[in-house]
């Protein structure tokens, strides 16, 4: 009996599109490496990453490329590296989650300067090819829910409705897209046999030559994939997106608030004497920014302190060093 290949939208499988959709200079096979524009492979992930992550950084970008060629094969040892791909950490998904929510035009105007550099938006047909494959995918990926919601950049939809939607926003889109990959669908070898599929050996060291047209009868049917962002996404204030937190089940947009731990006498008297440490997001009051803080609560037997971290434990007024 023959295995029925199913295919798999997980980073990897998403990260062959934009492949696909590249400047044709960067497209190159021998080039990837780096384009005469000093695009690369490395690059273009680090720019994807900080689209809901703004502080990740390369810190070795030959090293980054060459994990980078083992997760798009969904390398078990490779694809798990807490510091090249932090997808599996419950604290980098609750992140993600939050900073697409919270600053969701910060996050399409980082997307849409990776679009601007890396892919060739100006060709139209490559466009509705790299919509169309993500949309077939999402469509046939039988691991992903029929009730999640995506965001076609124009209105929500579900996965069971997607493939009757023939207008999108590039940009809007793929953010959509890739917050569900890294807050749903983080393993990337559960990807690797789609991009092996969807590929072959260019021989020499060379990356993989994209062999698969997947995708384009549902290109023929998109009317438009717009390249430019309306005026709101240029507000010099961000505000929360009207629409909700997308690239989520419904039942998960319930759960945000649920990620944030709350603090209450009940959670501390159930032992005594009892610590807790917790992290949650915080506004800090001087500078307006949110970032990541860490509370320390403790009950004493007589009564409760609770701080917040700032490189040591603030109780009572009083700082100690950890």
């Amino acid at each position: 009996m023959t295995d029925i290949f199913i295919p798999r939208l997980r980073g990897n499988t998403f990260f062959l599109f934009l492949l696909r959709a590249v400047l044709d200079d960067f497209g190159v096979a021998s080039s990837w490496a780096n384009s005469s524009q000093g695009l690369t492979q490395a690059k273009l992930f680090a720019n994807l990453m900080q689209t809901v992550k703004p502080s990740y950084e390369i810190s070795n970008e030959r090293t980054l490329q060459q994990y980078i060629s083992q997760y798009l094969k969904g390398d078990p040892k490779r694809s798990s590296s807490k510091t090249h791909y932090p997808f599996k950490e419950a604290t980098f998904q609750t992140t993600a989650r939050m900073y697409v929510h919270n600053h969701y035009w910060d996050a399409v105007r980082k997307m849409d300067d990776l679009c601007l550099t890396f892919l060739d938006v100006e060709d139209e047909a490559k466009m509705k090819m790299l919509v169309g494959g993500l949309v077939s995918l999402i469509y046939r990926d039988s691991s992903i829910s029929p009730e999640t919601v995506l965001d076609t950049g124009f209105k929500k939809v579900t996965k069971a409705e997607i493939t009757k939607e023939s207008e999108f926003s590039l940009q809007r889109f793929l953010l959509s897209t890739w917050l569900y990959i890294v807050t749903n669908k983080p393993n990337a070898e559960e990807g690797g046999e789609t991009y092996l599929k969807w590929t072959e050996d260019s021989g020499r060291g060379n990356p993989r030559r994209i062999t698969t047209a997947w995708g384009a009868k549902m290109a023929e049917k998109i009317k438009t994939v717009s390249t430019k962002l309306p005026n709101e996404a240029f507000k010099e204030t961000d505000e929360e997106h009207s629409n909700g937190t997308i690239g989520e089940s419904e039942e998960e947009h319930e759960k945000i608030a649920d990620d944030e731990p709350t603090i209450t006498a009940d959670t501390i008297h159930d032992k005594a004497p009892h610590v807790e440490v917790y992290e949650a997001p915080f506004i800090d009051p001087v500078s307006k920014r949110e970032v990541l803080a860490q509370f320390h609560v403790e009950n004493h037997g007589d009564g409760i302190a609770a701080g917040i971290v700032y490189g040591g434990i603030t109780i009572g007024g009083k700082k100690k060093n950890e």
